[in-house]
């Protein structure tokens, strides 16, 4: 026995069918009393409404059958939705080649006969057939076919129903879930005519305004927006710019029931929807936000106001105490001067501590001021070539005539400040020449970029190297490992590097142990 073949459009027929959610449903009388009309109406003791699923039929309804469905390749409908418009007669099952050995021939029910009409939603997508079966060989009237064919496109009127209902239940549901989506909202949602008169308004509008959905379906905008003072002034002047621009957003006041005002943020967007225009407006409460604003805006100004009046005073004490160290060390070597050989020689070496204390003194007082102005360097960005700028900083080192520095590989141009990316590398480079395990020590710099893209710079040495124990320690102000009277040094400047990679968003990292030299590696995002 030769299997129907498959659809045309199988995937979309199956889809179709499956739409409907009806296939292994219960009974329902009215599809039942369809298929019992049909089948006495026919003469016949079968009457089924027929489902081809993708490898069953399922009936539907049924009458003189007991079996609720059968494999596909069985089913005489399986053929008759091969053509959808031209209804399937066998007479004579037994001298039909393509029945005449089907299981449903040759036993039970003993189909001798079979008329099927097949049922469509959409054109050329048969769902099945409602079909008429005989126990004895049967030719059907003209009359007989045509109410077979009418029953046929009543169960398709009934299916339709089905799924309009579904249609409209799932559209329901959705109605549902966006209305449970902006009663949820946060912000006010309330849809507008051209009119000015409210057409929807969400809960959390009626809160912020204290009026109930009733009130305010009552009124316009007029009544909640005080800056739109007539109706006939939103139509003129408001509306219009809705329809041009589209999309709006922009800031008012809205006026609550107990007459108090609150700043809003206010969204619009134009509707079309079938033949109405309407607007949709997301309104936001941002009084919280003002508040902030204003208190973030006091901050600054009060941020700026103590930055500027440190700086003043960074500038003003650095000035007013230099002036008396410059006197001490004056004072210091006139009495060196004046003394000659009358001073013991500790005097001397006393005299002398002093002054080398007030150059270390008046440094730590500069460095104080450079930090102090991290992350106020002025300069515009501008291009600069790094290797250039590395070779000037080395220039003004002071360093043994057997120190090396070595610049390997490729330096980077950039577009960046000058000024900031210079104080890297010149405390960088003088921390590296000033702790220098010998005179003849190397410093090496280069660059490459990190797995993210940003420009990293290492200035490694051999000298004294640092022990991990203090590896964040050395990041600290006036961090020194080495006693005042071995190395002049503030201990401001890896201090001085941090804060200011810091206040660009770069970072610097160590990689040292005692005895092994140092690596310091920083990124310079542009």
């Amino acid at each position: 026995m030769p299997e129907a073949a498959l659809h045309p459009n199988e995937e979309s027929r199956l889809r179709s069918l499956r739409a409907l959610d009806i296939l292994d449903t219960a009974e329902e009388t009215v599809f039942d009393d369809v298929v019992k009309m049909a089948a006495e109406a026919c003469g016949v003791p079968i009457g089924l409404i027929s489902l081809i699923d993708e490898d069953r039929q399922w009936f539907k309804a049924k009458h003189g059958l007991s079996a609720t469905e059968t494999p596909r390749c069985d089913a005489f409908c399986a053929h008759a939705i091969l053509n959808p418009t031209i209804p399937l007669v066998v007479n004579d099952t037994t001298k039909d080649d393509r029945f005449a050995t089907n299981p449903l021939v040759q036993g039970d029910p003993k189909i001798r006969f079979y008329a099927g009409i097949p049922i469509s939603l959409d054109e050329d997508l048969p769902l099945g057939t409602l079909c008429v079966i005989g126990d004895k060989p049967t030719e059907l009237s003209s009359q007989q076919m045509s109410i077979l064919t009418m029953f046929a496109r009543h169960v398709e009127g009934m299916l339709k129903v089905r799924r309009a209902s579904l249609e409209m239940r799932t559209t329901h549901r959705l109605l549902q879930r966006s209305q449970a989506a902006l009663d949820s909202s946060g912000d006010g949602v309330v849809w507008v005519s051209p009119e000015g008169k409210f057409l929807y308004v969400n809960k959390q509008f009626c809160r912020e305004l204290g009026y109930t959905a009733e009130e305010l379906l009552s009124k316009t905008v007029v009544d909640v927006n005080p800056q739109i003072d007539s109706i006939e002034k939103y139509k003129t002047e408001t509306w219009p710019k809705i329809l041009e621009n589209q999309v709006s957003v922009f800031e008012h006041q809205h006026q609550r029931k107990d007459g108090s005002k609150f700043p809003v943020e206010i969204a619009i967007h134009l509707i079309e929807f079938e033949d109405e225009v309407f607007s949709c407006a997301f309104v936001r409460n941002t009084s919280e936000r003002k508040e902030i604003e204003a208190k973030l805006a006091a901050y600054a100004d009060e941020l700026e106001r103590a930055n500027t009046e440190l700086q003043q005073f960074t500038t003003i004490a650095s000035h007013d105490l230099k002036q008396p160290l410059r006197g001490i060390s004056h004072l210091a070597q006139w009495a060196i001067e004046d003394g000659g050989d009358l001073i013991p020689e500790i005097s001397k070496e006393h005299l002398g501590k002093l002054q080398s204390r007030v150059v270390r003194m008046g440094q730590l007082l500069d460095d104080l001021l450079e930090y102090s102005r991290v992350g106020n360097v002025a300069g515009a960005n501008e291009l600069i070539d790094i290797r250039e700028l590395v070779e000037h900083v080395i220039e003004l080192a002071v360093v043994p005539a057997e120190f090396h520095f070595h610049i390997e590989g490729e330096l980077p141009t950039l577009t960046t400040q000058r000024a900031p990316l210079a104080i890297v590398f010149r405390n960088l480079i003088g921390n590296a020449v000033k702790y220098r395990s010998k005179d003849d020590g190397t410093i090496t710099i280069s660059a490459d970029k990190t797995t993210h893209g940003e420009h990293r710079f290492i200035v490694a040495d051999d000298g004294r190297g640092i022990a991990p124990e203090f590896h964040g320690y050395v990041f600290g102000m006036f961090s020194k490992l080495n006693p005042a009277s071995e190395i002049e040094s503030s201990g401001m400047g890896l201090a001085m590097i941090k804060k200011l990679l810091d206040t660009r968003g770069g970072t610097i990292t160590l990689e040292s142990s005692e005895g092994s030299g140092a690596k310091f590696a920083f990124t310079w995002p542009v």
